[in-house]
């Protein structure tokens, strides 16, 4: 499942090719299923980060070639209602163009992929909340 996310442009270190990004929040997400409409929230104290560092930094979730790796994930930590990554890019000249586009700010956002292990669903004044429980 795919979710957008924010990088932190004061974060952006050319020399180390390293940027911050806050890629999940605890606010929650309005998502549709084949039941309709939900607020998807994410709970931090379930979540397993013990694989998150060294996982590949991708160009658009495209894993058909390994030119579509464009770094990997530094460190990942939880702060308060957001989850952080620090994500380095690769030194490849094929990478440049984006670090470039990161430093100019035309690039600001990321999408991350996911997997939900465990569901807490509820419904609250009408409305339906489905919770990440890991």
């Amino acid at each position: 499942m795919p979710l957008d996310a924010t990088m932190d442009p004061a974060s952006f270190d050319l020399e180390a090719r390293t940027v911050e990004a806050v890629i999940a929040t605890t606010a929650p997400v309005t998502r549709r299923d084949a039941r309709g409409t939900f607020a998807e929230v994410s709970d931090f104290s379930t979540l397993d980060l013990t694989n998150a560092v060294n996982l590949r930094v991708l160009d658009s979730h495209r894993t058909a070639s390994i030119r579509d790796t464009m770094g990997t994930v530094e460190a990942v930590r939880v702060e308060g209602d957001k989850l952080t990554a620090k994500l380095k890019s690769s030194a490849a000249d094929d990478v440049t163009p984006v670090l470039q586009r990161i430093a100019d700010g035309t690039i600001r956002g990321v999408s991350i992929g996911y997997r939900v292990t465990r569901w807490t669903e509820n419904q609250s004044g009408g409305k339906r909340k489905r919770q990440l429980n890991g």
